[in-house]
């Protein structure tokens, strides 16, 4: 079958068109697509835009082989037709062979006119064989051509960090990120934590407890970025409650693995010596999975020790990030002192805002949430609204604030509380 086309191609090469295997390719439709283009190549024998159409469709369909023989046989007759170039780069790179994809790309003729799906597909090329220059500039077209992007911007800012233009990547990411890509957000995070490899951090938090109390809290911390992929760090909290009727210390050692890809791991180990409403000693650890680009998810397990028993939790995570929206579900499952299990779930949605401020509001129920004070048999329902931000004061400080807002019922007893928080981030 392959032997005739060619002999078809050969003989009658040319240009008409093919709105059928067209149509079929754009709606996803590889099989129908590639019975049309056979249609049209029984019409009309040597009308290569239908073996670009054929070709595609086949290897859409895994057969890289069959396709790059079809293609093989039309360049032979008409080496130099661009839409027969296009497609032989496209099935070399879903064949997975990259180098000769962007040499195809490289043989187009000069002068070629492409479209902006073309144009997007030879920038992602050149991103991917490490010509830096040409992918910036195939980038740089698509950013002039539409400057709200965020795709391109995305790719910019890698074909940037490529070249070694470290700044302009990050100015790249930063609207990336705001524009709505995921990847661009995590590569800020990445790039953020790689430039602190000391971080050190004092945030002072007021608390209200409406018709209760108030209190007080200081939280030093300082970590550092041994490797790559891990982070360790320190950290000393002190608070006070009731106007200053209670107070207590509690130390914690903290550390996070994060592969950049796929996988990561947190946790952290505390302990206080004179436990006064702090657990004794209290450790975690979160192994997590992201999946995808915006999907992640993770579980929890703490292990909280003080002077009435221990107290094992497990905290599932799941959150999805699309543009400037978070949504996160959390929830906690004890078993509190009384040997009974707590249970309580808290959906949060969260949407950044311009200047770095984040605002989030959530609800949740649950059964006695406050496992050491609440008996599992207490229905318990919450609220929250949290707003916090941070702005650049110097190249290396950060200042951050943050004010919450929390009601809780748990039976006939009531729990609402107004936390305020200012804090300074340094990095060394």
């Amino acid at each position: 079958m392959i032997a005739l086309l060619v002999l078809i191609i050969a003989s009658t090469a040319s240009r008409a068109d093919c709105p059928e295997a067209r149509e079929a390719w754009q709606a996803d439709k590889p099989p129908t697509a590639e019975a049309a283009a056979r249609a049209c190549l029984e019409a009309r024998p040597g009308d290569l835009e239908a073996v670009a159409h054929l070709a595609q469709a086949v290897a859409a369909q895994g057969r890289h082989d069959e396709a790059l023989d079809v293609l093989a046989s039309a360049l032979a007759a008409s080496p130099d037709d661009p839409g027969l170039r296009l497609a032989q780069a496209r099935v070399l790179w879903w064949s997975g062979d990259v180098s000769a994809s962007w040499e195809a790309i490289r043989s187009l003729p000069p002068g070629t006119t492409v479209d902006l799906e073309t144009r997007r597909f030879r920038a992602a090329v050149a991103l991917a064989v490490g010509d830096a220059t040409a992918a910036s500039e195939a980038y740089e077209t698509l950013v002039e051509m539409d400057p709200s992007d965020g795709d391109a911007r995305w790719g910019r800012a890698r074909a940037r960090l490529l070249a070694g233009d470290e700044t302009g990547a990050r100015e790249d990411l930063r609207r990336a990120c705001a524009l709505g890509v995921p990847a661009a957000c995590q590569a800020r995070k990445q790039l953020a934590a790689r430039d602190a490899q000391i971080l050190a951090s004092a945030h002072a938090t007021w608390s209200a407890v409406m018709d209760r109390s108030d209190g007080a809290a200081l939280l030093l911390a300082a970590d550092r970025q041994f490797t790559k992929t891990l982070r360790a760090g320190a950290e000393i909290e002190a608070e006070t409650r009731r106007g200053g009727a209670m107070s207590d210390a509690l130390l914690r050692a903290t550390g996070t693995w994060d592969t950049g890809r796929r996988f990561l791991v947190s946790g952290s180990l505390g302990a206080t010596p004179f436990p006064d409403f702090f657990p004794t000693f209290t450790t975690w650890v979160e192994p997590a999975w992201r999946i995808g680009q915006n999907l992640q998810a993770g579980v929890r397990a703490w292990w909280m020790v003080d002077s009435s028993g221990s107290v094992p939790v497990l905290s599932p995570l799941v959150e999805r990030q699309s543009g400037p929206w978070l949504a996160r579900f959390r929830s906690w499952h004890a078993l509190g002192t009384d040997h009974l299990w707590h249970h309580f779930g808290l959906v949060r949605l969260g949407r950044e805002l311009p200047a770095d401020v984040f605002l989030e509001v959530g609800a949740g129920a649950g059964n006695g949430a406050d496992y050491l004070v609440f008996p599992a048999t207490t229905p318990d329902y919450a609220w929250l609204a949290l707003v916090h931000g941070s702005w650049a004061a110097t190249p290396r400080m950060r200042l951050r604030a943050a004010a919450s807002w929390r009601n809780e019922t748990a039976g006939e007893a009531s729990y609402r509380e107004l936390r305020m928080t200012t804090g300074v981030e340094h990095a060394f």
